[in-house]
């Protein structure tokens, strides 16, 4: 068997923004699952994006050493924060 080779390089595959950008952008944004989902969703309706693929790449990016709060700690910022939110009918 002979092994065919040409001169010919290969032009570099132009790097496109993808849903997995749009994740990263959410996550780094500071925005919770559902709403990182949404902005993906958003941008990409096409995508088969699920709240499965925020999770994966929000612990990705934990993984690689980023300082990215968990979903958990979130949905903990998200209730204190409406725990301590006056009431202005209370006031």
């Amino acid at each position: 068997m002979t092994e065919v080779t040409t001169n010919e390089a290969k032009a570099p595959k132009e790097k496109r923004d993808g849903v997995g950008k749009a994740i990263r952008e959410a996550i780094f944004a500071g925005k919770s699952n559902a709403d990182a989902l949404a902005y993906a969703l958003e941008k990409f309706p096409e995508a088969g994006t699920k709240v499965t693929t925020i999770s994966w790449y929000r612990n990705k990016l934990r993984q690689e050493g980023y300082d990215v709060p968990t979903a958990r700690d979130l949905k903990a910022a998200s209730k204190a924060a409406e725990a301590s939110a006056v009431d202005p009918l209370e006031g």
